[in-house]
């Protein structure tokens, strides 16, 4: 019989005690990025049709972005834009508010992961008629190719010079060399290949061969030096 006088109550109960709203959520595709990265924002939970504001702080509380997007109908909204090169390490707080009185706080870490503008896309080795060949013998040419791609972007030059290094080695020590220097401008690609010989009493075994993309020598450029895009290797065997 006590079972049946609760219910009364309970019913009671439940139809004063206020209904809690689901809280709008932001949130980021991942923890951590580095300069250069592309960041998305992710929002859930949203009044649709309602406008958000977005403000993302640096470490050091200065405003680096701002943006406003319209919540979808499903009550959801993503933002996308990159990091500059330049980005601080440290914690980054992102603020959003909406039309509807609705407010969210997501945060991301940026760190000093390098980050580079261009892709070595390929690396091949010829012979002197242009086919691919990875077993040479003494006295050969060794014809190296490589292939590279400047995606760009806003926050990108429309142009940026290079300097493309291809060394041959053998253990640490190296065996020969070529390079070039160029321009290549935003979604451009550009190939650039060179003969390296192999001397005739050359030790012979496995060779690498490294490929860099760099702004210019450290002599020239100083504290400016950069690397441009992730070295890229190949083997070789060399035959008596």
């Amino acid at each position: 019989m006590r079972e049946w006088r609760l219910a009364p109550l309970l019913v009671i109960l439940l139809a004063v005690a206020p209904l809690t709203a689901a809280q709008p959520t932001l949130t980021t595709s991942k923890p951590s990025y580095a300069p250069g990265e592309t960041i998305t924002l992710i929002g859930s939970g949203w009044t649709p049709g309602a406008r958000v504001a977005v403000e993302v702080r640096d470490p050091t509380d200065s405003t680096v972005y701002v943006e406003q997007v319209e919540v979808g109908g499903g009550g959801a909204f993503t933002i996308t834009f990159r990091l500059k090169l330049t980005a601080r390490e440290g914690l980054y707080t992102v603020y959003a508010s909406s039309t509807a009185g609705e407010t969210a706080v997501t945060t991301f870490t940026v760190t000093a992961a390098p980050f580079y503008p261009m892709i070595v896309t390929g690396v091949a080795t010829k012979d002197m008629a242009g086919n691919l060949k990875s077993e040479f013998e003494r006295g050969e040419m060794v014809i190296v190719e490589a292939s590279f791609t400047y995606p760009g972007g806003p926050y990108y030059p429309e142009e940026m010079s290079y300097l493309v290094i291809i060394e041959l080695f053998y253990g640490g020590r190296p065996m020969g060399l070529t390079l070039t220097r160029g321009t290549i401008r935003s979604g451009e690609t550009k190939s650039f290949g060179g003969g390296i010989a192999i001397r005739h009493g050359a030790p012979t075994g496995t060779y690498t061969v490294e490929v860099y993309v760099w702004n210019g020598f450290p002599s020239e450029m100083g504290a400016n030096w950069a690397a441009l895009a992730e070295m890229e290797t190949t083997t070789i065997t060399v035959n008596p």
